[in-house]
């Protein structure tokens, strides 16, 4: 399905349910208190909207009935993507409450899911065959674009949704570096980029039909839904070229698993310097866009068992680490 693309910071998508003024209303009001609703929680609203308007609902009330077809989980939907519909439901229904609303029902609250994940990080030869792959998918702008983000991913610890929000005026060739402003924790910051990858996003640009800099630099006119959907093929490609093989529980590796074996490879090059890890950390992230040291420390714990020199310099550093608790991820 294809949407609007390119989005003022006010930018609503087009509502026609029965709550379209109020969800507009709901999402200008937590905007102004400093969230950042961008499309996917937009987007999701937007379905909730739809779905009441299928159920004959006249938007004058949130009734139990509603709230339950939301909230049930359909065919091939996620714990985690039911857990995005109740949070959605309760924030607005809680909002409709604060404006006098009388008739609306509430999803029952339940504790956040805690999933260890322990993400996957790429040995140097296994990296190196997937880069391989990649560069050699590239057949025309759209796949160059898959192919360069996923450089920006490994080489600069960015989030994939960071560099598919890139605007050509944030690349900065002659510095070689990038400005991430569309940050997941709001958090703006200059990140270097090594030679290569400056090159690879210079080629990019060249390719570009709309090279404005207020234009995005990867996904250009394309929406990052569309966008998105066809980048993961991708992905998977690259790892079936490269044979690196599934985890052990059967799932592909994630995008996201370059940002963390960046942040280890950048970890290792302390621990293998013989520098205090305590004075590289709030260095790491600042780079990484964390909101504090506690998101960049989390990446410690994740390789503990794994990578033995980076474990025993942060041991060694901060020698209570290990037996504190758990910590919001990066």
């Amino acid at each position: 399905m294809m949407f609007e693309s390119n989005h003022s910071p006010d930018w609503i998508p087009e509502m026609d349910g029965p709550f379209a003024e109020e969800i507009a209303a709901y999402i200008r009001h937590k905007r102004a208190l400093g969230y950042q609703y961008a499309e996917p929680t937009c987007y999701r609203l937007r379905q909730m909207d739809r779905v009441f308007a299928d159920m004959g609902c006249d938007g004058t009330r949130i009734t139990r009935e509603m709230v339950d077809a939301w909230c049930t989980a359909g065919p091939g939907q996620s714990a985690s993507t039911i857990a995005d519909r109740r949070k959605a439901i309760n924030g607005f229904a809680k909002y409709l409450i604060s404006k006098g609303w009388e008739d609306v029902a509430l999803c029952e609250e339940r504790p956040a899911v805690r999933v260890r994940f322990v993400p996957y990080i790429f040995g140097r030869e296994e990296i190196s065959l997937v880069f391989r792959a990649a560069r050699g998918a590239v057949r025309d702008e759209p796949t160059h674009s898959f192919y360069a983000a996923l450089c920006l991913c490994y080489t600069c610890g960015l989030r994939r949704s960071e560099a598919a929000s890139l605007l050509v005026g944030d690349f900065d060739q002659q510095a070689r570096a990038v400005t991430v402003t569309n940050s997941k924790n709001g958090v703006s910051r200059l990140v270097a980029t090594s030679e290569s990858t400056a090159s690879v996003l210079a080629e990019h640009a060249s390719m570009l039909a709309d090279a404005r800099p207020d234009a995005f630099l990867l996904r250009g006119g394309r929406t990052l839904g569309a966008w998105n959907h066809a980048l993961y093929p991708f992905w998977h490609g690259c790892l079936d070229s490269a044979g690196v093989e599934r985890r052990a529980d059967g799932s592909r590796q994630r995008i996201h698993d370059l940002r963390h074996t960046f942040c280890v490879r950048a970890l290792e090059k302390v621990a293998e310097g013989g520098r205090d890890i305590r004075a590289a950390l709030p260095l790491l992230s600042a780079y990484l866009g964390h909101k504090g040291i506690v998101e960049t420390e989390y990446y410690l714990r994740l390789v503990e068992p794994a990578y033995r020199e980076v474990s025993d310099a942060a041991s060694a550093s901060l020698p209570d680490f290990y037996g504190r608790g758990r910590h919001g991820k990066g």
